[in-house]
Formats: C-alpha cells, structure tokens, sequence
C-alpha cells in the first residue's frame, strides 16, 4: 500500500503549471501542464499505485471515498497530510453535488489546481471546503497526520534580485523554489522562466507581483508555506 507522501510527491511537483478544465492526462505520462482538479488527484494517485483506482470528477472521488466509510471532519481534514478536501454540498450528483477537489497538506495549505486564474500551487484551505475524507488504499502512517511545520532560519538578505541578475544569489532564490515544489533550472541565471515562477510564487503567497525578490519576497520563501 503507497504512503501518502509518494501520492503528494507527484502532485506537489506539478506546481506552476496551468489549470485546464476537462484536461486528461494518460497514467504512462511522466509529466503534464495542463491540469484540473480531480485530474491531478486521480493520476497523483495512479502514479503512486493506488488501489483501488481513484475515479476521475471531483463528486466521484467524494463518493468512493463515501462508500468507504472515509469521510472525516473537515477540521480533521485541514490536518490530515494527503487528505482530500471537497467542495459542494453533496447533493444530487456530478458539479451540481461536488464542484472541486484539492489535496491537503496537513497545515491548513493546500495543493491543488485551483482554476484558471491559478493553477496548480498551494493556498490556505481554511474556510474553503465543506467535506473531507481520506483516500482508500493510503497509508496515512503515524505522524502524518496533524503536523507542525518548522519555520527555517531566513538566510541574510542579500539584496534585490531580479531578472538579468546572476550569480549565487540567483542560484539560491532558485533552489529554494525547487524545494517548495517548483518546475525550475538551478542555474544562476535569472532569466524570463525564473521571472514567470517568482510572479507565481508571489501571488500565491498575496505578494506584489513584479518578479522582483525583495525583502518581503526573500523572507517568505523561507517561511512555512501558509497564506
């Protein structure tokens, strides 16, 4: 049986990329840019080699997790690292029961793709959703569950970093992205690809969005990743 952290590795590596309603993405694919919210946790799930299979539609993965008696409080949820969280009010069936699906992260954040005007990222879950549950065929191990996120030590701030900068300050800015999870070259360079994954970062984060990392921007990629 997968560990909960084998199905968020391949959702959490997806943030950055585009929301695309309706978007399919065939199990044998390595990668993809174009996600919608149930699409990124059926094939998450398919990857990791969940079993039973995670059907695809956000109201059909409320019901399997339903009919196997995993719904949980959605307190619970927002605390549950790998839990699914639902919105809707589940009546009647399709969209009109269950509207979206996102992955928790066990801190009251989120990953999901969240809509066109978002993507794939993560955003706070508080307040957000109506359901939770946990998926059958997991194993959310001890400790997995509610969890307290470390906040790390912020690195001096070397000063602003923008794009046409280089140099080890670059480097850094991009290897702290690659760790939160983004689609990013660790090269030095920052050039217009780290621009675009700054701006996202930013406003994922409710930051000005200039591509810009200034203090503000600097202390909170270092930060836990809370909204």
């Amino acid at each position: 049986m997968p560990d909960v952290e084998d199905v968020l590795l391949w959702a959490i590596a997806q943030r950055g990329d585009r929301y695309v309603f309706g978007a399919e993405v065939p199990l044998t694919a390595k990668d993809s840019s174009n996600w919608d919210c149930s699409e990124l946790v059926e094939w998450s799930c398919g990857k990791a080699g969940v079993t039973p299979k995670v059907p695809d539609g956000a109201f059909n993965q409320w019901a399997q997790i339903k009919r196997a008696n995993g719904l949980i409080s959605v307190k619970d949820g927002l605390r549950t690292r790998g839990a699914l969280l639902f919105v809707g009010d589940g009546t009647g069936s399709g969209r009109d029961a269950i509207t979206h699906v996102a992955f928790s992260l066990g801190d009251n954040t989120t990953i999901e793709a969240r809509g066109k005007k978002w993507g794939v990222g993560c955003w706070t879950s508080v307040g957000r959703f109506n359901f939770a549950g946990r998926i059958a065929g997991v194993a959310y191990s001890p400790g997995r569950g509610p969890v307290q996120v470390p906040v790390p030590k912020v690195p001096p701030f070397p000063g602003t970093v923008k794009l046409h900068a280089t140099g080890d300050a670059v480097r850094l800015v991009q290897q702290r992205l690659r760790d939160r999870g983004w689609k990013i070259a660790v090269d030095g360079d920052f050039g217009p690809g780290t621009d675009k994954i700054v701006r996202a970062f930013q406003r994922e984060k409710g930051l000005t969005e200039d591509g810009v990392v200034g203090q503000q921007t600097w202390e909170k990629l270092w930060r836990a990743p809370i909204t």
